[in-house]
Formats: structure tokens, sequence, C-alpha cells
């Protein structure tokens, strides 16, 4: 009963604190132009400022879920201020300032996602209710809350998707020695109890995934299209969202950086700073040089595969049911969507032990290959490509759908030419997003590595349990400038998959292929 408690309790409070902390950055995205560009599904393209915001808002979730609790937690180090005092407390206040600090890491990290959930509801407000609002309030608490009852759906849904991610999470939890149903399956799976008994406790998390998947499979995954949005009110801006969202993305990715780059060097050390600093970097890619280089082959591997798959995803929602080759690429797709789902929302670690079993049953080249890695990370991460898949057929606005199957071009030709071409850099972001997803994955590599074998993150996962904190200061200020100029290059290529510009000519004579060519 305690581990079922904690299991609900734990990705609850991530949820709530997450949900709260999005708030800003939702409203920053609908001032920025969101509302009318891509997240209410205008597709008239957006501007500089919306692409800023997303490269902020997205860029936390593309770094690992543990960085903001480590590197918060080095306020705790040996010889620091708080470490000390923490040193001479009662054990139970380590402990709870232990799980507050994992529940505080998390939250940092999965934010995003409630912003990215919020931002369509928050978005689709009209400005003429919330001015007679304004007008209706007699105080701003009363503002606050009608604001709230407005959008009460939306932060449900966000507060839904930050939970179904947290059911699964296991490192910072597990760190914290917080006991739920995925961390009690990664401890009977490294006691060697088996699979059945790490089944057994992961039960709840299980039944859950099985559950949203369903429903998410059968929401995404069907033929949808959207409309040209009116043109109504504009948004007027709100002066104080842009700071606090700022300020929260700073919490999350430079000040844990910035207390990575300082306690790079021991506290009362005789090392100058920037000399700590080379000689960790240094003694990091010394160390640990190859096993980036084969993390980073590896992820290329699986972002280029989640491109397929959100290409099939695509097609599939595109096509409609014209004819049985598009019935059975639907029903492929939702079958593909609804394992991908399922597997995503599940414990790692699951997933990492399942397919280590399988490799011993397979033959030894392709045991002692990468292929078993690329494959559990595609399964675990591949519902993100699916997603996107998702998104870029609802993006089709619904009069160029009807145009292109009035012309008949129902075909893959003509979807091409008329549909996928002007949304190609949104697969391309999608890749590189799985991708980054990929590199920092710890959960299920460290069950699918060869004997005698040290990747990237099985090397990150000693120094947080051994609290190595220079060698890791290194590590994490090395990997955070890989994974924010790539998360800078997923946002530029989904700025210019929604620029501005009219959509390919459709009617008869058009340049778009017939399906019979």
């Amino acid at each position: 009963m305690h581990v079922l408690s904690n299991t609900l309790l734990f990705p609850a409070l991530i949820a709530l604190l997450a949900t709260v902390l999005a708030i800003p950055a939702a409203w920053a995205i609908r001032s920025a132009g969101g509302s009318s560009g891509v997240i209410a599904g205008g597709g008239r393209g957006v501007g500089p400022t919306w692409s800023l915001w997303f490269t902020l808002v997205a860029s936390p979730l593309l770094l690992p879920n543990y960085l903001a609790y480590a590197g918060w937690g080095l306020l705790r180090a040996p010889r620091t201020p708080l470490g000390d005092w923490l040193a001479h407390q009662p054990e139970w206040t380590i402990v709870a300032f232990n799980k507050a600090l994992a529940v505080a890491g998390l939250s940092l990290w999965a934010w995003p996602i409630a912003a990215m959930a919020l931002a369509p509801g928050v978005s689709r407000l009209s400005q003429d209710v919330l001015d007679s609002l304004a007008l209706d309030s007699v105080s701003r608490p009363a503002r606050s809350l009608g604001l709230v009852r407005l959008i009460t759906r939306p932060l449900t849904f966000a507060f839904g998707c930050v939970f179904l991610v947290m059911l699964g999470s296991v490192v910072p939890l597990h760190l914290a020695q917080i006991e739920t149903a995925a961390t009690d399956s990664w401890r009977r799976l490294s006691l060697s109890a088996g699979m059945g008994p790490a089944l057994a406790a992961a039960w709840p998390v299980l039944l859950v995934a099985c559950g949203a998947a369903l429903l998410i499979t059968r929401t995404i995954v069907r033929e949808r299209s959207i409309d040209e949005p009116d043109a109504g009110v504009p948004a007027r801006s709100a002066r104080a969202a842009p700071i606090l969202a700022a300020a929260i993305w700073a919490l999350s990715i430079p000040a844990p950086l910035a207390l990575f780059l300082y306690y790079v060097r021991p506290p009362g050390s005789a090392v100058g700073w920037l000399e700590a600093l080379r000689q960790q970097s240094h003694a990091f890619w010394r160390d640990s040089g190859g096993a980036v280089v084969q993390s980073l082959a590896i992820a290329g591997s699986v972002g280029a595969l989640a491109a397929v798959v959100a290409f099939g995803t695509w097609a599939a929602c595109s096509l409609g049911d014209q004819g049985p080759a598009a019935r059975l690429a639907r029903g492929a797709a939702t079958l593909l969507t609804l394992v991908l789902f399922f597997v995503g929302l599940s414990p790692g670690v699951l997933l990492g032990a399942a397919l280590a079993h399988l490799t011993t049953r397979a033959p030894l080249w392709l045991a002692d290959s990468s292929a078993p890695l690329i494959a559990a990370h595609l399964l675990r991460f591949g519902f993100v490509a699916a997603l996107l898949g998702a998104l870029a057929a609802v993006l089709e606005p619904r009069a160029q759908r009807d145009l292109r199957r009035l012309d008949r071009a129902t075909g893959l030709r003509g979807w091409v030419t008329a549909a996928m071409l002007p949304r190609l850099p949104l697969v391309g972001a999608g890749a590189i997003v799985v991708a980054l997803l990929s590199f920092h994955e710890i959960e299920s590599t460290i069950f699918l590595l060869n004997p005698g074998a040290q990747s990237l993150s099985q090397q990150l996962l000693e120094q947080l349990h051994f609290a190595r904190d220079q060698r890791l200061a290194a590590a994490a200020a090395n990997l955070l400038v890989i994974g924010l100029a790539l998360s800078m290059l997923a946002a530029v290529l989904l700025a210019r998959s929604f620029r501005p510009g009219a959509p390919p000519s459709i009617g008869r004579g058009s340049a778009i292929p017939d399906q019979k060519q």
C-alpha cells in the first residue's frame, strides 16, 4: 500500500508543480502569436518571437531529466553551508530534503510538457472574454479565479500529461530513495528477481499506461484537419508572463549549469576555477569521449528511424480510407501508435530488461551489436514521432485536403507534393528531439550493455550514485552545450515548417500528380 500511494502521490505532486510553473510560459506563447500560428491550428506562419519562446520552452525536455536534481543537489555537497547544516540534522530531515529536491527537479524538467499541453487552451481564449472578465472582476484574486475557471479543462489536461510521463520515471526518484512501482521494479530487476516479480510490482503503471495508450491512439490516429482561424481581436501582450517564464526557464537550465560550473572545483581547493574546469573536462573527454561518440551514433540511428515512424503515421492519418492499401496503412499505424505509447509510458527499466532477455536467445552478432539499444530507444521514444506525425496531418488545412481529393490527388504522390513538402522540417525537428532523448536515456540502456562495456549513461549513473560531483559537473556542462545546440536546431526547423506562405496550388491543371498517373 505504501508503494501504491507513493506511485500516485509523487507523480501527482510533480504534475501539480509543473502545471503551475507552465502557466507563464503558456501565456507568453499566446502573446507571441502561438494561438493562430501553430498551436490552435492556424498554420499561418510564426515569427522569430514564437521561435524563441519555443526554444526556451522545449529545451529543458531535451536535456537529462536528472539535470536540475543533480545541479541543485550540489548545494548540499560536503563542505558547503547547506551540506554542513544537513550533516547535523536528523535523518528524516535529510530524507525529506532529498524527496523535495526530486519533486522540484523533475518539475523543472517536466513543466514544458505542461506548457505545450496548456498553450492551446490559453491560446483559444478570446481577448473579448478576457476584457469582460477584467471589467466584471472587483479584485485581482477574483479575476485570477475566473481565469482559472475558464481554463480548467486545459489545466486538467496539462496535469494529466505530466502525471502520465512521471508515472514511469525512475532515475531521480530512485536516487532520492522514493519507493514507487517503477523504482520497485528496478530494485527487483537489480536483485535478479526476474521479469515476473518486476512486472507484478509495476502493475499500477502498466495498467494506467495501457488505458492511456488506448485513449491517445483513438484520439490521434483518425482523419482530422483544421480550419483557418478567424482573426478576431488580437491578443495583447502580458508583461509579467514572459518575465516569469524566463525566470522559470533559468531555474531549469542556466542555474543548474552555473552550479555545475561553480562546483567543478572542489570546495576549499587551491586549484583555480578555470584550471579545474579544464582538468575535469579533459578527464571527461579522455574517459568518456568514446562513449559520447557511440551514444551520438545510436541517437542518430534512432532519430532517423523516428522520422520513418513520423512519416508513416502522417501518411496513414492523411490518406483517409481511399482504398484497401490506405485502410491497411491506417490499421498498421493505429497498432504501431498503440504499442509505442504503451511502451513509452511504461518504466524504461522493464523494456531494457525484456530486450536483454530476448538478446540472450539472439545470434551472437546481433546481441553484440548496437541493434538492441537502437530498438529499445526507438520503442521508448517512438511515441513522440507518432505524435508529431499525427500533428502534421492535423495541420493540413481542411480546404487544402478537400481540394486535393477533388483533384483526385489522393494517392501517395499527391499527398507528398501537396501536404508533406510544406511541413517537411517538422519531421526533421521531431527526429532531433527523439535523438536527444535517446542520447540521454539511462533506464533501458543499463540493462542492454555488454559485459565489460561502459556507456555514457552508465558512467553518469555511477557518478550520480557515488556523488562524484566534479566529474558529474564537467560531464553535465559539456553535454548541456551539445543538447542546447541541437535543441536550437530543432527549433529552427520547426519554425521553418510553420513559416508564412501559401500552400501549393490545388485544382484542375495543378502540379499535383493524379493518383492514377
